[in-house]
């Protein structure tokens, strides 16, 4: 039994030494020289150990004729079955190291993509904030009555950015909620010659989304869709089956002359870049003019 078990015993003793001490004193601080010569050390004096074993335990060559093959062949066997646990030892020992750099790497990862998502979503609120008071300073004068109900529209709006936005994601029933306010918010400025329809169809109110995805959207088809003096229209609509939301926004399109500095024109950029961190490979977006001249926005995300 100590012939049998002095090999192995060896064996542990190496791989427990690589892989609790030596491997993280030595070979992870770039120290590999000190770390094949300990190896060397520690397998030379193992080595030995056998030897004195084999030495004072007798072997009983009428049961074991492999005993013939002399102390070479014992030597270079039990070498190489140690050098072949130091190597195993390493492998794991790097394996587990390697998995812990990835998860730490993911996870700060992780927490710059929440905090660009943030980022994002805080520079919306100003955006959004300055062009909603840029349409009520243009009621002040025109109709009070009509900018007195906008601002406390305002307010309803921008409770619901600060106070109920703050999680990742929100049911959609909040979010048509407050595309509806606003888009009522801003029928308050329209004049007789815009036309103006908004159509839901959420099957699964209840579903999570992440918030003020479309609010851009249905911004930039006010902000550039109206005419003070010719027709005007604008089509939005919100549809949601089997966890797929389309949002489409259609409209007249009057684009803005360079000296309109209503607005910074972040809208579409920033929702670029959320839809990229938020829903990578499952939303499509697009918006350019169509052949009737009409400018067409379309949304959609897979839930």
């Amino acid at each position: 039994m100590l012939r049998f078990w002095s090999p192995w015993l060896l064996s542990a003793l190496v791989f427990y030494l690589n892989y609790l001490w030596l491997i993280d004193r030595l070979l992870f601080r770039d120290r590999l020289p000190q770390f094949l010569v300990a190896n060397l050390l520690i397998t030379a004096a193992g080595l030995g150990i056998i030897e004195l074993v084999y030495e004072l335990v007798p072997f009983n060559t009428h049961k074991h004729p492999i005993s013939s093959l002399g102390k070479t062949y014992f030597v270079v066997r039990n070498g190489i079955y140690t050098a072949l646990t130091a190597g195993v030892s390493v492998a794991i020992r790097m394996t587990d190291r390697w998995y812990k750099t990835e998860s730490e790497r993911r996870s700060l990862e992780n927490e710059r993509l929440r905090s660009e998502i943030n980022h994002l979503k805080h520079q919306l609120h100003p955006h959004f904030l300055f062009n909603t008071l840029n349409n009520i300073y243009a009621l002040v004068e025109q109709n009070p009555s009509r900018a007195q109900a906008s601002i406390h529209g305002l307010s309803k709006l921008m409770r619901y950015m600060l106070y109920e936005t703050n999680s990742e994601t929100v049911p959609l029933s909040g979010e048509v909620m407050f595309l509806q306010k606003y888009i009522d918010l801003m029928k308050l400025r329209t004049a007789a010659n815009v036309d103006v329809s908004a159509a839901f169809d959420v099957a699964s109110p209840q579903r999570e989304v992440a918030p003020l995805l479309f609010i851009s959207l249905i911004e930039n088809a006010f902000k550039h869709g109206v005419s003070a003096t010719e027709p005007s229209a604008i089509r939005i609509s919100l549809r949601e089956q089997a966890g797929l939301l389309v949002c489409v926004s259609e409209n007249t399109h009057f684009p803005k002359v360079a000296a309109d500095q209503s607005g910074s024109g972040i809208g579409l950029d920033n929702l670029r870049r959320r839809l990229n961190l938020l829903y990578p490979g499952r939303h499509q977006f697009t918006a350019g003019l169509t052949p009737e001249g009409l400018y067409r926005a379309e949304l959609s995300v897979q839930l």
